[in-house]
């Protein structure tokens, strides 16, 4: 090939003469594409500059390296493990391997992405592998070691830490095996820096992007944002919980209080909405076999035109122009992933508390808005965006700001009250069957409850309007605006009658 010739040579050279590129984040960690411009960032980085290696990727990129560097006579990962506990493995002394793995540059680094199982960061992995265990080790032997912050994350959330001499942060899970690393590029370079954000989070962009210090301008005071929503763009906030909802694993969400919310939505509209949930919430809600009685009369895809998750939410504009939609729970991915975002920071995020109450006792909790409340609102702008949209809300973690342009239930109430199968059973059974007296409806064969149980039931649905009675007694119990009601909930909507 003549000099020249190589595509991506002459589309890098073109990048470094334009006046204005547009790229990926980790167009950033290229110093020659740096130097000089003004970077702006829309939306955080994410994890752009950061890598997990499961155990096993783990051991095999340290294995890779090693068998294919004669620089060092050692080749597995429990060589290096053994040399911070040792000092000497197969003539190698740890302070030769600390030195000979600090010094290999980057042209070493770019051939282990040749390699079968390789990775750049191999030699970087390895080099941590062994400062971890030799951390690790002053735990064993009651040594005092001069970290105490790493020492603290050991004791209190099994997890450790390192930075290397190059600028690499390492966070090592000692339950999982896991290895976060974290390279952000070198900006020192550029002219200005720029992030925007409209749910920012100045303690993860710093660390994200490798900055000691961030000025934070918000363009819009609280109140200015709220009237900006409310009266421009027309946004009208519900929100139908006092509770956080997190529906990320799947396990906590409440299939007939969903079911109820997304009838009594589709009847207030009648049309079916979008929502935006878990994929793990999704696949719960619509299981083709519910485990509760009448969730599927009728099935709950009749509520619902379109799901997103938010896990995919960043710059979609799927929903744009949408007037109506459902957010359903909150995203909340577990305590380790909020704990290791925290210790890459220098914070020991110790969890207090519990649903909407919980808390990791880092002042303004940064980290635990980053992965839930911030997720909710970028979720509820997901809808209308620059047309009016009522976005019901069924999870309390809202941001402060935001959720106070919400209509919130009152004190005590419950928006989604679900009926017992009891109750579901008497409403089937009027639909179906009609009136009559306590006696003879408790003794219908679709029944099967006590008439004490059957008379209980009457009197709620008659308190809630959805049955008549004659006005003496025995009662005629007559149906009056069942055909309406849903079988699953009582729903009563903030701000509908």
């Amino acid at each position: 090939m003549e000099e020249g010739d190589c595509p991506y040579v002459e589309q890098r050279e073109a990048a470094q003469d334009a006046d204005v590129l547009i790229g990926h984040p980790t167009h950033a960690l290229s110093q020659d594409l740096v130097a000089g411009r003004v970077l702006i960032f829309d939306e955080s980085p994410g994890d752009a500059y950061q890598t997990v290696f499961p155990a096993t990727a783990r051991t095999r990129a340290v294995n890779q390296f090693l068998q294919g560097y004669d620089k060092l006579d050692i080749n597995r990962i429990d060589q290096v493990e053994a040399l911070a506990l040792l000092n000497e493995v197969g003539g190698v002394e740890s302070e030769e391997l600390v030195e000979e793995l600090s010094s290999i540059d980057a042209a070493t680094r770019q051939t282990e992405v040749l390699k079968s199982n390789g990775h750049a960061e191999a030699p970087s992995i390895t080099l941590a592998t062994f400062l971890l265990k030799k951390q690790q080790s002053t735990d064993l032997t009651g040594n005092q070691t001069n970290d105490t912050y790493a020492a603290s994350l050991r004791q209190n959330l099994d997890l450790d830490y390192v930075q290397l001499a190059d600028g690499m942060s390492v966070v090592d899970d000692l339950n999982s095996g896991e290895l976060h690393i974290r390279r952000p590029p070198d900006l020192s370079d550029a002219s200005a820096i720029v992030g925007l954000d409209g749910t920012p989070q100045v303690a993860v962009w710093k660390g994200k992007l490798g900055l000691d210090e961030m000025d934070h301008r918000q363009l819009l005071c609280d109140s200015c944002r709220r009237t900006y929503l409310a009266e421009y763009v027309g946004y009208d906030l519900v929100q139908t919980t006092t509770a956080s909802n997190p529906y990320s694993s799947g396990n906590h969400v409440n299939r007939a209080q969903c079911y109820g919310l997304l009838e009594a939505v589709h009847d207030e509209y009648n049309h079916p909405v979008p929502i935006i949930t878990s994929q793990k919430a999704e696949e719960r809600l619509f299981e083709s076999t519910p485990n509760e009685a009448y969730l599927g009369e009728p099935p709950i895809t009749e509520f619902v035109t379109d799901i997103k998750h938010y896990g995919d939410l960043k710059s979609s504009n799927e929903f744009e122009g949408k007037p109506v939609g459902v957010v359903l729970g909150s995203p909340h991915p577990g305590d380790a992933p909020i704990q290791i975002a925290a210790a890459f920071e220098g914070y020991p995020a110790l969890r207090e508390g519990k649903g909407i109450d919980l808390d990791y006792g880092i002042k303004d909790s940064p980290f635990l808005q980053h992965f839930r409340e911030d997720k909710v609102a970028q979720a509820i702008f997901r809808f209308g965006r620059s047309s009016p949209a009522t976005v019901y809300v069924h999870t309390a973690a809202i941001p402060d700001w935001l959720q106070e342009l919400a209509q919130q239930p009152n004190d005590g109430e419950t928006v989604v009250r679900t009926r017992k199968d009891g109750e579901r059973a008497v409403i089937k059974s009027l639909r179906n069957e009609g009136g009559g007296e306590v006696k003879e409806i408790a003794a219908r064969a679709s029944l099967d409850y006590t008439q004490r149980h059957v008379r209980e039931m009457l009197a709620r649905l008659f308190e809630a309007g959805l049955v008549d009675r004659t006005d003496s007694q025995p009662y005629e119990w007559t149906p009056a605006n069942l055909v309406s009601a849903s079988i699953v909930a009582d729903v009563s909507l903030p701000g509908k009658d």
